[in-house]
């Protein structure tokens, strides 16, 4: 059983007969809610469809990603870096510049510099400090908003880091956080507390492999 042995990560298949993977998920959050755990499992669904919405439930049940089946091995592989790589200690500048690519749309960070040829790499650092600035506060707001059940306050900071986060290139985070305004806004926050610890989990990731590109880039 999962809570007697300790896993980096688990691979859920969402069609277990007796009990699916959606409802085993939830369990698991509910015992590491109970227990206070400050290292929630990561957990990636494995489902054999490829509908529009899946990863949308997969997240509100509480995984943190989506595999859909067959899948390649560069998917795995990749996988793999964002859930696993992310917790290895640090290794040399090459590994290290390789993790924060799977966290970081690399097109979105190119997208930045593009602004202006000349200063693109200025440009991308004071991008970067604005969204480490501000970006706490929204996450407090979210925070605050799901602790209360305010829906309705939930949208602002929700949809605001979704859009920072968005333009940074910070994608599973700006997957989140729209699933979180999405609650909000159809005043469905009842999975609002499994979503908002990948959140956490999310703006973690993306904050560590920013906090990276602008080593890189100084």
């Amino acid at each position: 059983k999962i809570e007697q042995q300790h896993f980096d990560l688990v691979f859920m298949d969402c069609q277990m007969p007796e009990m699916d993977g959606f409802e085993a998920t939830r369990h698991i959050r509910d015992d590491e809610r109970q227990q206070k755990s400050d290292t929630p499992l990561s957990i990636i669904a494995l489902t054999a469809n490829a509908m529009q919405g899946d990863r949308e439930r997969c997240l509100q049940a509480g995984m943190n990603d989506y595999l859909a089946k067959p899948f390649s091995q560069s998917k795995l592989e990749a996988v793999l870096a964002t859930w696993i790589g992310a917790q290895a200690p640090p290794g040399n500048t090459t590994e290290t510049t390789a993790t924060a690519n799977t966290i970081l749309n690399p097109v979105a960070l190119d997208n930045i510099r593009g602004i202006n040829p000349e200063r693109g790499t200025e440009i991308l650092i004071k991008y970067i400090d604005l969204f480490l600035q501000h970006a706490p506060q929204l996450l407090a707001d979210i925070r605050l908003a799901v602790a209360k059940g305010d829906a309705e306050g939930l949208i602002r900071p929700a949809h605001s880091l979704k859009s920072d986060s968005a333009y940074l290139g910070a994608t599973a985070l700006s997957t989140t956080c729209q699933l979180l305004e999405e609650m909000g806004r159809t005043s469905a926050l009842d999975t609002a507390d499994s979503v908002l610890q990948t959140l956490e989990q999310e703006y973690q990731k993306a904050c560590s492999a920013l906090q990276t590109e602008r080593r890189m880039a100084a």
